[in-house]
């Protein structure tokens, strides 16, 4: 039993060199992230934690809360050398939840705005690929085992005004289940994509989509439905 403690703690330690390396800020922003800040819940026995990379950014209020339920990565990059920065900003009464295995790619930009709550249910395969952007006001939730390809912006927040009377600047999106958000999708205020449904390339969404749909085009139309995908 002792020796399987060992094991796993040595595993551990290998995982956390292999993305954070040598890099003094890196490991600072490791121990501030997961012990130091008095709103971040993580457990260290059971592996929920933040890993950052050596080139993340945080900026985040003393308010926001934290929710950590399995290891996420943030920042990860295959390209040996990049500087791709990866910034996550959250602010005043914002909830930024993680509750399960995540991993966020290099060039990813979250932004939480005041009284925002930004959830992602992780899981198997779960993750954002580069460049990834979301912008949340109101309330975002990404289904479990849901990946989120290059360059899709997903925002529940206008951030200006159209002087009409029945416009609304914010309005919660829910992502689904073991959903498949491909390359350069943009994903609008209001939104429910249902389970296992797929958004292709360049799509914009602006309606809700049934679950196990394909769905592509600007604005997003269904292609084909009854639909079943794997990694």
């Amino acid at each position: 039993m002792i020796w399987d403690k060992m094991i796993k703690f040595l595993k551990g330690l290998k995982l956390l060199y292999k993305n954070m390396g040598f890099s003094i800020t890196t490991w600072y922003k490791f121990f501030w992230i997961n012990f130091f800040r008095k709103n971040s819940f993580t457990n260290f026995k059971k592996s929920n934690l933040i890993i950052p990379t050596k080139y993340c950014v945080f900026d985040i209020h003393p308010e926001a809360k934290i929710e950590v339920c399995g290891l996420v990565t943030v920042g990860y990059s295959k390209v040996k050398g990049s500087k791709l920065e990866t910034r996550i900003r959250l602010e005043k009464n914002t909830l930024f939840a993680i509750n399960d295995k995540f991993t966020m790619y290099a060039g990813a930009d979250m932004q939480v705005f005041e009284g925002g709550c930004l959830i992602f249910k992780g899981g198997p395969a779960a993750g954002c690929n580069i460049h990834c952007q979301i912008v949340c006001a109101d309330k975002i939730t990404i289904g479990k085992s849901t990946l989120i390809g290059r360059n899709v912006v997903i925002r529940d927040y206008d951030a200006h005004y159209i002087i009409d009377d029945n416009f609304k600047i914010k309005e919660p999106i829910v992502i689904g289940d073991h959903c498949w958000i491909t390359e350069g999708v943009l994903i609008s205020k209001g939104v429910t994509i249902g389970d296992g449904s797929i958004v292709g390339a360049r799509s914009w969404v602006i309606r809700n989509i049934p679950e196990k749909t394909l769905v592509a085009g600007n604005p997003a139309m269904p292609i084909q439905k009854n639909i079943e995908w794997k990694v």
